[in-house]
């Protein structure tokens, strides 16, 4: 059984503060680099007022991506369904460039809102919240653009991450090789999830963690779909950031993971639990056994988040409203997100 036996340690010995800022953002580093066109294809959409445009990208530079728009598409997961990469490369080989600034790029493809998320699966971030293995549970929510912002909660906290993207229904682990990779925070109100997991017995995830992480607006995306030639040996190189007003809070490795994206994608598969969701029992997959084409496997985030069982009744260390949360990973983007007011805010 998943257990959470750090928790009572947590609240009698934990850090009742907020974890210590590192190192100024530099807003430089953000949009600095994409894979390899050789070893991956990035996919964007540009919105517009006459519409969508699915773009494939090759570079950036100054705070635009050169790219190929692929006019006859709109969505790069059904791009895919019907050519090879090598023929998506080849097409974009004999077709015009075009630039498109950053800020016009929005959700990379249609994504589902039926997602499955890894809790506490980097050591140092289990750690430092007082659970001692990794675990899942659902993120039932709609994805929101990169520059979305963030409703305030009672004690909002944020969680920067890998999202494996499905690009076709999957039943098996060793079709890790159909998930594309995009950037994502994973946003939480951690009083709801501790109320919830107070109200009765259960696994870890089943309880508070859906009610939680499921609010609208709590799962931006990045700008970018990128689906790599060997996903697990890209992956190698990839490394997460998190920033709160220009302060850096995160900082891992996406090597630093527990369960590697095969593990994950097996146990999601296998798993036959009951979590609590808005008031009913839900499943961790719509259909089990079935990762759904367009749903997200979350990865779990690096230490440095601001929850500690000590710190859930100082409300002040939490975000507040106005202010901004920055992520980046590499070759991925970045995200920033401004947490709006409350609704009885003027």
């Amino acid at each position: 059984m998943r257990r959470a036996a750090g928790l009572a340690l947590a609240f009698a010995l934990g850090c009742s503060g907020a974890p210590e800022p590192g190192a100024p953002l530099d807003e430089a580093s953000l949009w600095e680099s994409l894979a390899d066109p050789a070893e991956a294809l990035t996919f964007a959409r540009r919105e517009s007022p006459l519409g969508r445009q699915l773009l494939l990208v090759l570079g950036i530079a100054d705070g635009a991506v050169e790219a190929v728009p692929l006019p006859q598409a709109e969505d790069p997961i059904a791009l895919l369904e019907r050519m090879e990469p090598a023929a998506v490369r080849a097409a974009a080989a004999a077709s015009p460039r075009v630039r498109v600034p950053v800020e016009a790029l929005g959700l990379p493809a249609d994504l589902g809102a039926a997602h499955v998320a890894g809790g506490t699966n980097f050591r140092a971030h289990g750690d430092e919240v007082g659970v001692d293995e990794p675990f899942l549970f659902p993120k039932r929510v709609a994805p929101t653009s990169w520059a979305s912002p963030v409703p305030a909660a009672t004690r909002l906290d944020y969680e920067v991450e890998l999202c494996f993207v499905a690009l076709r229904p999957i039943e098996s682990a060793e079709a890790a090789s159909d998930l594309g990779v995009t950037l994502c925070n994973d946003f939480t109100d951690r009083w709801v999830l501790m109320r919830g997991m107070l109200l009765g017995p259960g696994v870890m995830g089943t309880r508070g963690f859906a009610d939680a992480k499921g609010q609208p607006g709590f799962l931006p995306v990045g700008a970018f779909l990128v689906v790599p030639d060997e996903l697990e040996r890209w992956l190698a190189g990839v490394t997460l950031e998190l920033w709160v007003n220009g302060a850096r809070r995160q900082r891992g490795a996406a090597s630093d993971m527990v369960w590697g994206v095969r593990e994950m994608l097996a146990r999601a598969l296998a798993d036959r639990e009951a979590y609590r969701y808005g008031g009913a029992e839900v499943p961790l997959l719509p259909v089990p056994g079935v990762l759904p084409a367009r749903a997200l496997l979350l990865s779990g985030t690096p230490d440095g988040v601001i929850f500690r069982m000590t710190n859930l009744w100082r409300s002040g260390l939490y975000l507040q409203p106005g202010d901004e949360v920055v992520a980046r990973a590499t070759a991925l983007g970045a995200l920033r997100n401004r947490v709006a007011p409350r609704s009885e805010d003027p």
